[in-house]
């Protein structure tokens, strides 16, 4: 007789649980909130769990009931596998882009685990997503493509960028801002003979406004670039 998919049950024996190396990390307010509800309202969610005892959701949930000797209430999943922690929370709009990469390397996505690796570099001049979009093989956004599990880095063209910006924000106080980096990497993209120099030298000429739609700001930097310009060195 085949096993019937679910099971609930509870327990005060915390041994009988294991987190999985690849689950988003522990959100240390999000665990905090998550305390202050179970104790005003006891657990309204069960967790989930392999028939090996895995946590595929639930693991703030867990950690809170373990701390305060509260009973677990669980539900098997008997033919679920230690996988399935990625395909049941990459629908969830709770976990964020951040969350996917890491759980995505530690399944030895190796793009993943580079591009993790190049926002530590750059921490100190751009945020997380700025980076990961500099070093985005394509144009498409970057946290669909992480999503479906289609993102791949391109090692030169996200250096090429980024570099460029920091080159820029001499003349340019936003250069290192989210939106003009995505603008002036579809630029980049678009003309094989860009120039920064050139563009950083026109700067200084004439004001290189940032608008709120990045169409705006690619158009504004194509503009400031072919300021007095010859036409065989135009940009479009």
């Amino acid at each position: 007789m085949n096993k019937q998919l679910f099971n609930l049950h509870n327990t005060t024996d915390y041994n009988l649980f294991n987190f999985l190396e690849h689950n988003r990390d522990i959100d240390e307010k999000n665990l905090k909130d998550i305390e202050k509800s179970i104790l005003k309202h006891g657990l309204k969610t069960p967790l989930m769990v392999t028939k090996d005892g895995f946590i595929t959701d639930g693991q703030h949930r867990f950690i809170i009931l373990r701390k305060h000797k509260k009973p677990v209430w669980y539900v098997v999943n008997n033919y679920s596998t230690i996988n399935d922690v990625e395909i049941m929370n990459n629908d969830r709009n709770d976990w964020k882009t951040k969350d996917r990469l890491h759980s995505q390397a530690k399944l030895g996505d190796l793009d993943c685990q580079k591009i993790l690796e190049l926002t530590k570099d750059w921490e100190d001049n751009f945020n997380f997503m700025t980076v990961v979009d500099a070093y985005n093989s394509t144009l498409k956004g970057s946290s669909t493509l992480i999503k479906n599990k289609n993102y791949k880095i391109d090692i030169d063209l996200g250096d090429t960028v980024l570099n460029n910006c920091i080159e820029l924000s001499d003349a340019l106080d936003n250069a290192k801002q989210s939106k003009f980096v995505r603008a002036i990497k579809k630029v980049i993209v678009k003309n094989k003979k860009f120039d920064i120099d050139h563009l950083k030298k026109n700067c200084y000429k004439r004001r290189l406004n940032i608008y709120n739609r990045e169409g705006d700001i690619v158009k504004e930097i194509v503009d400031v670039y072919n300021y007095f310009r010859k036409k065989d060195l135009i940009i479009e």
